[in-house]
């Protein structure tokens, strides 16, 4: 029986790391799309990409519950204001203060108290936006050598946001499953609506190691979307995917 290699799984984890709902009737103030606008679900493999658009209220952020990595409830005083955020290209991540990319600092808010953290996100500056083509370029770089290919609409620019970090904590979204499946969901800004698809097949030694299937359907705003890893324990070939859509009740914000 194959198993997959270390260097994929420690790979395939620290990207879910990078990436990156608990039950929204938690929500206060927060509104999400109640109406199917239909989804897009394209053929090669592709798989649906859901509505995941998000409206934040200024000064009613939504609420999470959250726990420890072990899975256990948080109790956190005094409370911790979340400053910077986590944001990924696929292959690498890197810390943003949210000072620098927030056109309007005071409309948002990320704040741990106790056992509740509070999320409200506003408009970032245009110059903290990437091309939706150059991300797919950069996560894409990564997988060589590889078949297939990732495209975006025109015009798209969106930003990441995986996870919030201060002063050496971090907490971010993440499925409780166990291996062989593993994910995390994420918010993404685009400043207009479009889709970012397509499925990469890449190899070792000419041996198909695993596919990545993406497709997002994004609308203008804030949305949210998740990443799903699923290990073949037989062959060790790995599927994860990348999709638009509101996560799960077995995803929940967990404090490193």
């Amino acid at each position: 029986m194959r198993v997959v290699s270390q260097k994929g799984v420690f790979f395939m984890k620290n990207t879910f790391k990078f990436l990156g709902t608990v039950a929204f009737a938690a929500v206060i103030g927060f509104s999400m799309a109640a109406c199917d606008t239909g989804s897009v679900n394209g053929g090669d493999g592709l798989p649906p990409g859901g509505d995941g658009s998000v409206t934040f209220t200024p000064g009613a952020p939504m609420t999470f519950p959250v726990v420890d990595e072990h899975g256990a409830p948080v109790s956190v005083s005094p409370a911790i204001n979340f400053t910077d955020v986590r944001e990924t290209d696929g292959y690498s991540q890197w810390p943003m203060a949210i000072s620098a990319i927030a056109a309007t600092p005071g409309e948002w808010e990320v704040r741990l108290d106790g056992d509740t953290l509070s999320v409200m996100l506003g408009t970032p500056m245009e110059t903290a936006l990437t091309h939706a083509s150059d991300w797919l370029d950069d996560y894409r770089a990564q997988l060589i050598p590889h078949t297939g290919s990732f495209s975006a609409s025109t015009g798209v620019r969106i930003l990441v946001i995986n996870g919030f970090t201060v002063a050496g904590q971090s907490i971010h979204w993440e499925q409780a499953a166990l291996f062989p499946s593993y994910g995390h969901a994420f918010f993404v800004y685009a400043n207009i609506a479009g889709t970012a698809s397509g499925v990469l097949r890449f190899y070792d030694g000419g041996r198909l190691e695993g596919t990545i299937a993406m497709n997002m359907d994004l609308r203008r705003g804030w949305n949210t979307a998740t990443t799903t890893l699923v290990v073949d324990p037989g062959s060790g070939i790995f599927s994860y995917t990348i999709v638009s859509g509101e996560p799960g009740a077995d995803f929940r914000w967990v404090l490193e």
